[in-house]
């Protein structure tokens, strides 16, 4: 009887330590994950860190003076923000603007944000000629991502039919 009263005991110890070092485990995957987030957002650019943690009242004050000296980056981003309304109120008059003058000069992603504020006629009057040319453009450019975006956008709205 006091053998099985002493396995009982060591499997309910067993028991225990499997779920105490399953929430070590998860424990040290979450600190990792922070610890790496955190480290990637020093790799990025000023403003693009700030934007990516979500600072967005720092991100637009460094993205503004940067738009208007014709930064095509922060032109995008401040598209973004005007948008998605991020630390800003929502104005697709000025997302429609920045990106725009992000795209003219190459954006793929300005290009592709464009593209759509012509299909959804924010900001903008809807103009399937004009999104179709600017699907065309993103298209040209060499990120796989946005290339398939454009390619996807242009069969389910059958663009080449304006």
């Amino acid at each position: 009887m006091r053998q099985s009263i002493e396995l009982v005991n060591v499997f309910m110890l067993t028991k225990h330590m499997s779920k105490f070092l399953k929430l070590i485990f998860i424990f040290a995957i979450l600190l990792t994950s922070a610890s790496n987030a955190d480290s990637f957002a020093d790799t990025l650019d000023p403003g693009v860190k700030e934007h990516w943690l979500g600072d967005y009242t720092k991100a637009f004050e460094i993205f503004m003076p940067l738009a208007t000296e014709g930064d095509e980056e922060a032109q995008m981003y401040l598209g973004l923000m005007y948008r998605d309304g991020q630390g800003v109120e929502i104005d697709n008059f000025k997302a429609f603007k920045f990106f725009k003058q992000s795209a003219e000069q190459g954006n793929a992603w300005s290009q592709k944000h464009l593209a759509w504020m012509y299909i959804d006629g924010k900001g903008v009057l809807k103009d399937y000629k004009e999104a179709k040319y600017w699907f065309q453009m993103a298209y040209a450019n060499d990120d796989a991502w946005i290339r398939e975006d454009a390619k996807e956008a242009w069969d389910y709205l059958e663009l080449w039919k304006y």
